[in-house]
């Protein structure tokens, strides 16, 4: 890679940085008002936090995947490619997600 996009590269991640520490923050406060740390909040108002939080998350991974693929860009993370048998994989991937709802929109069914 040359330097000049090894610079562009790090601009981005840094940039990217500033902004997920806002996205956290903003998580934080969200929290303590949806767990009525400040106060009572009404039904309507624990539905608007609950989209907030969620969709700071969402904006968090996003956040994720640019900055892990500019560290693949910049070859500070390997990629390596391996095989693997795809029945065993899906096995342990179903052990490891039990109980955990990765968006209420999608159901993943194993059968």
């Amino acid at each position: 890679m040359t330097e000049r996009a090894e610079q562009r590269s790090q601009a981005k991640t840094e940039l990217l940085n500033i902004f997920s520490t806002p996205f956290t923050v903003i998580g934080i406060y969200t929290q303590a008002l949806k767990s009525a740390a400040l106060g009572e909040i009404n039904p309507d108002q624990e539905r608007a936090l609950k989209k907030i939080l969620q969709q700071t998350g969402n904006l968090e991974s996003i956040v994720d995947v640019i900055l892990e693929s500019a560290k693949v860009e910049t070859g500070a993370v390997a990629v390596h490619r391996e095989e693997l048998v795809l029945s065993e994989f899906l096995d342990e991937l179903k052990q490891n997600s039990e109980g955990t709802v990765f968006n209420p929109r999608i159901a993943v069914k194993w059968d």
